[in-house]
C-alpha cells in the first residue's frame, strides 16, 4: 500500500483488522517487515518516522505488511483479507504560565525532547472527572508523542470517573491509579506492554478490567487490595499462560469472581486458573469453549 496521503498533517493513527479464507489458521498479519521495531506489531499505533521534526513535508508513505506462519501446518492457498482505516492526528496545545509545568484540560504533561519527542501523563490539577487524553501534544513549538503515564499520575485522585487512552501509550507508571482512584472500569489500550508495580492498591471503585494483548509485564501488587473488582478480561497470552497462582500479575485474579480468557490464547500453563478446585471453565459439551460465542471463555470462581 503506497503514496498514502497524508495531508501534511504530523501524525496518523493506522488501525487495521484481517481475517482468512480458511477457519482460524494459526496465522498472525504484522505490519511492516522483520526489521521494524516492536511497537510495529500492535493492531494500533501512531506511525512516527524518525521524529516529529521530519513530519511537515512527509505527505506520502508506504505500508508493508508481513504474515507469520506460527505453525507448519497453515494451508499454502490461505488468503488473506487486509482492513486497513487511517485517521489524522491533530497535536493538542498545551497550556502553561512558566514554560516548566504543562496542562491540557487540567491534565500535566511531562515533555522530553530527543530523536522523537514524548510526554507522559504527570498528574493533575482542579478535579477533573472524565479524562481523555490525546496522542500528541504540543508547547507551541514542538510536538510531543503521549507515550506514557506517570508515577503517581493519578494516584488518590476522587473525582476521576472515566480515562480514554490514545494508542501511543506504552507504559502505565508505579502508582499510577493507587489509593483511592475512583475509576470503575479500565480498559488498557492495546500499545500498552508494561504495566507498572501498585498502580491500581487500595482503589476500592475498580470492578472490572480489560488486559489488552501486547501486555507482557504486570508489576508486584499492580491489584492489591482491589476486593471489589469483580471481573477481568484477558487477551494477552503472555498474561494467560503465567496465572500459576492468585499473587500472579499483581493479584490480578485473586478478587475476581469472572475472568474472561480470549479465545485461542493456550492456558496449558496456567496451573492457578484451570485447577478446578479454583475455576469452573466455560463448556461446550465436556470440552472447554466459548459457549455464548462472545470470544472470550469464562472461568468462573468456585465458592465454598
Amino acid at each position: 500500500i503506497a503514496n498514502t496521503s497524508t495531508n501534511a498533517d504530523n501524525y496518523i493513527e493506522i488501525d487495521y483488522s484481517y481475517s482468512f479464507s480458511n477457519s482460524s489458521p494459526n496465522v498472525d498479519v504484522f505490519p511492516g517487515d522483520e526489521n521494524d521495531q516492536k511497537v510495529w506489531e500492535n493492531n494500533n499505533y501512531i506511525l512516527t518516522p524518525k521524529g516529529s521534526a521530519e513530519m511537515a513535508n512527509y505527505e506520502t508513505f508506504t505500508l508493508k505488511f508481513r504474515v507469520l506462519n506460527k505453525e507448519l501446518n497453515v494451508p499454502q492457498d490461505t488468503k488473506v483479507d487486509l482492513t486497513i482505516s487511517l485517521k489524522h492526528i491533530t497535536p493538542e496545545i498545551l497550556a502553561t504560565t512558566d514554560s516548566t509545568n504543562y496542562y491540557f484540560n487540567d491534565i500535566k504533561y511531562a515533555l522530553t525532547t530527543g530523536t522523537l519527542n514524548t510526554a507522559s501523563v504527570a498528574g493533575y490539577q482542579n478535579s477533573p472527572t472524565d479524562v481523555v487524553i490525546p496522542a500528541v501534544v504540543s508547547d507551541g513549538t514542538n510536538n510531543f508523542v503521549v507515550t506514557s503515564i506517570g508515577m503517581s499520575a493519578f494516584q488518590s485522585c476522587s473525582s476521576i470517573k472515566s480515562i480514554e487512552f490514545p494508542n501511543s501509550i506504552v507504559t502505565i507508571g508505579n502508582f499510577a491509579f493507587s489509593a483511592g482512584c475512583t475509576i470503575r472500569s479500565f480498559v488498557f489500550p492495546k500499545s500498552v506492554t508494561t504495566i507498572g508495580f501498585m498502580v491500581f492498591q487500595d482503589s476500592l471503585d475498580l470492578i472490572s478490567i480489560t488486559i489488552s494483548e501486547c501486555v507482557t509485564s504486570i508489576g508486584i501488587s499492580a491489584f492489591s487490595n482491589c476486593t471489589n473488582l469483580a471481573t477481568v478480561k484477558i487477551d494477552s497470552q503472555t498474561i494467560a499462560s503465567g496465572l500459576t497462582g492468585a499473587n500472579a500479575f499483581g493479584e490480578l485474579i485473586k478478587y475476581p469472581t469472572s475472568i474472561y480468557i480470549k479465545s485461542g490464547l493456550d492456558v496449558s500453563s496456567a496451573t492457578y486458573l484451570t485447577n478446578t478446585s479454583n475455576f469452573t471453565p466455560e463448556k461446550v459439551g465436556d470440552a472447554v469453549a466459548d459457549a455464548d460465542g462472545d470470544g472470550y471463555i469464562l472461568y468462573t470462581k468456585v465458592t465454598a
